[in-house]
């Protein structure tokens, strides 16, 4: 069936910015890159090894120039210093992504476009080598398409620990046809190798001078102990008494004597991991909780430099359901701070509000979340 021109763009933009199928991550380190062939590597497996050695540093050590072509507006984008050969142009995708979900690869054109019966020779002698050097991996190959559409589509990926490797051929002439809205009688087959870094994204170093907070500050150091207690989704700080409706469990470990913690299993309040959350104070409006809001902005920018923090204010106009978060996050963990005013409950929805939120329908809370 021929692709609408919409789908053609979407595909053709994927391919440009090097996106692959999602794969599944690796827990620990990369595999050693199987058994060497018992003659010399050919280039292109030597090449692919080498590849595989720069995984842990995301390909930090392949890294050349800039695309500013393809990349200028996301800087995710750099040409490769490293091709199996000279006919060949790679290019390195480094985390990207709003959540920088999608995981940093090195991607190979084999070679210049070709027609398909060039073309297919090359992935074929590609294929036979990579499954010759590494006779240990699973490969998956898949070939689809209609040839005389111009359509041919051919992937073979072996996935490993940490690491992913895929080979693809695919025929985007057809593609390069349809936009321009005419033929243009280039050859369009593309024969591509990449080499996926799944490991998880590393924490971030702090500075000394936020090393030096966080073993000071008491909110720092009480954020430092539940983090080390994350195990087991922090059993470690769970209390003997049962669970609440929600499936929230009272927390034995908190900041101060006016805080009172929880911890969240998985599932619980609609989450798919456990987080560690502390009502830190109430107060009747939103301005008597600022500057503690405020102070709790401060000591944790300072402890947790190499976290990336964003505000987001949410006024509601008289209304009394004001919400303002301060969030920070890397790969690894988030933390986040609270303020809320449910004061609009005491009329829309009395009959759900506590003696608490009656007194003092302000609440300010700090929540720890673990995400991977």
């Amino acid at each position: 069936m021929r692709r609408n021109a919409a789908g053609i763009v979407a595909a053709l933009l994927a391919m440009l910015a090097g996106a692959a199928t999602l794969l599944f991550a690796g827990a620990g380190g990369p595999q050693t890159a199987g058994k060497a062939a018992p003659a010399t590597d050919t280039p292109l497996i030597a090449f692919v090894k080498k590849v595989i050695a720069a995984v842990p540093g995301e390909f930090a050590a392949l890294k050349g120039e800039e695309d500013t072509l393809l990349g200028k507006d996301n800087h995710n984008m750099f040409h490769g210093t490293l091709a199996p050969d000279a006919d060949s142009k790679c290019t390195l995708h480094t985390r990207r992504g709003d959540k920088m979900e999608n995981p940093p690869l090195y991607s190979c054109q084999l070679g210049p476009s070709r027609n398909l019966q060039d073309s297919k020779p090359v992935y074929e002698e590609a294929a036979a080598e990579l499954r010759a050097a590494f006779p240990k991996w699973k490969f998956k190959e898949k070939k689809t398409g209609d040839e005389s559409k111009r359509e041919e589509s051919w992937t073979l990926t072996a996935e490993q620990a940490g690491f992913t490797v895929e080979l693809n051929l695919y025929d985007w002439g057809n593609l390069a046809d349809l936009l321009s809205g005419k033929p243009s009688g280039k050859p369009g087959v593309m024969v591509n190798l990449q080499v996926t870094d799944t490991l998880p994204e590393k924490e971030k170093p702090k500075t000394a001078a936020a090393q030096e907070m966080t073993a000071n500050l008491p909110l720092c150091k009480f954020i430092e102990k539940v983090r080390a207690a994350r195990q087991n989704d922090y059993a470690a700080l769970r209390s003997a008494k049962p669970a609440e409706a929600s499936g929230a469990i009272p927390g034995t470990l908190r900041p101060d004597a006016l805080s009172t913690c929880k911890v969240y299993p998985p599932k619980s309040a609609g989450n798919d991991k456990a987080f560690y959350l502390c009502e830190m104070r109430r107060a009747k409006t939103m301005e008597e909780i600022k500057p503690e809001y405020e102070r709790l902005k401060t000591e944790l920018q300072a402890c947790y430099s190499n976290l990336k923090f964003d505000e987001s204010i949410n006024d509601s106009e008289g209304e009394h359901a004001d919400i303002w978060f301060y969030s920070g996050k890397d790969a690894v963990y988030q933390l986040t701070v609270q303020a809320r005013d449910d004061g609009y409950m005491l009329k829309s929805e009395p009959e759900k509000v506590d003696a608490k939120t009656k007194q003092n329908p302000v609440s300010l809370a700090l929540q720890i979340r673990f995400l991977q």
